[in-house]
């Protein structure tokens, strides 16, 4: 069990034992507050094939799926397909797609940007993607509200890393989009 790195989270009236493996390859164990640590060390040698099986399956998807730098060659999905990602020095700052590539103009040539400058651009990159998802997502919302007789009370985008959406007890629509980790609303 040296070989993992376990995280213990109690709660207050957590009836099961579980354990969670994280997309950045670590684990969180989720017990209650008074479970004696000898249990919690003997559930995790009971379940240490699936840790193992888990940890490599979380390596290859990371192997897959690397973290986006913001670069061009890099493959976005948009709208159902995926781009490649061309930065090309202009103003204004924009994102359009064009000949089967996503192309973000900048005012900073990409070889010149600095990290603080991609991070930037990166997050008006992502800004771009939330405004067309949103439109999208809200013409989605108000039809399928009307046919089903609901009504939502807003939609809102976060940096989910475990949940694609939800929607909460007040009719709150949240949306994942992230692009630092490879997942888009598309």
């Amino acid at each position: 069990m040296e070989e993992f790195t376990f995280q213990i989270r109690r709660v207050a009236g957590r009836r099961r034992l579980s354990i969670t493996v994280r997309p950045d390859g670590s684990f969180w164990v989720s017990t209650n507050k008074t479970l004696s640590q000898k249990k919690i060390r003997s559930f995790l040698l009971e379940q240490m094939n699936w840790v193992r099986s888990s940890s490599e399956t979380m390596e290859a998807l990371r192997a897959q799926n690397p973290r986006k730098r913001f670069q061009s060659g890099e493959i976005y999905p948009y709208l159902g397909n995926t781009y490649e990602l061309v930065i090309e020095k202009g103003n204004p700052m924009r994102l359009q797609v064009q000949d089967g590539k996503m192309i973000f103009t900048s005012p900073v040539s990409e070889e010149k940007m600095s990290e603080e400058q991609r991070l930037y651009y990166q997050q008006k990159f992502q800004e771009t993607y939330k405004k067309v998802a949103k439109k999208l997502l809200t013409n989605r919302l108000e039809f399928w509200s009307e046919i089903m007789g609901l009504e939502t009370m807003g939609l809102s985008f976060r940096m989910q890393k475990s949940v694609w959406g939800s929607c909460s007890s007040k009719n709150k629509i949240s949306c994942v989009c992230n692009i630092r980790d490879s997942i888009l609303c598309d």
